[in-house]
């Protein structure tokens, strides 16, 4: 994740801390936690390192629930909680995309717009933008055994200047 766009040093270390971020995963992944738990501390680790918001979503009996929400801002912990009591999208959301297909996808633009036609509940679209204007997106199926248990969704901001690569998604499809 760029911090600030331009950033050299930052450009320089984002290879670096995309590893720290899967090798620690893996040892979450491997770790003898029930699946919730396991999901929420492969979220956490995703912020800041790599993404300023993330989402996890699970598949359960055809529908989904939230699972977990981490903000780059411990401050914004009431608004986390918030966005955990929201959960579906509609079929075109970038995440029912990832899940149907069983591979991650990046999107490069995302605004209030996009959020809109994705969300079916204008107070879900209205409590993610209280994180700030979303910049891109990516989001990747959680897998066991070649089946879906749900998505991963990473935002960055244009508070942070955040902007995902293709080089960001292979780390997202690591974590997922």
């Amino acid at each position: 994740r760029c911090i600030a766009p331009g950033t050299d040093v930052d450009e320089q270390k984002r290879p670096e801390r995309a590893l720290h971020v899967i090798a620690d995963a893996g040892v979450v992944l491997s770790s003898p936690l029930d699946y919730d738990q396991t999901v929420r501390k492969v979220a956490a680790l995703a912020v800041p390192s790599i993404a300023d918001l993330c989402l996890v979503d699970l598949v359960q009996e055809g529908s989904t629930r939230r699972a977990a929400v981490f903000h780059r801002d411990p401050e914004r912990a009431g608004l986390c909680r918030k966005l955990q009591h929201f959960s579906g999208f509609e079929p075109a959301h970038p995440a029912a995309r990832a899940l149907a297909l069983g591979k991650p996808l990046l999107v490069r633009d995302v605004g209030r717009a996009e959020l809109a036609r994705w969300l079916a509940e204008p107070a879900h679209v209205e409590a993610l933008l209280a994180f700030g204007a979303p910049s891109s997106m990516m989001v990747a199926p959680l897998l066991s055994r070649g089946h879906s248990l749900g998505v991963l969704t990473l935002m960055g901001t244009a508070e942070s200047g955040a902007r995902f690569t293709e080089d960001d998604l292979v780390v997202a499809e690591e974590l997922g």
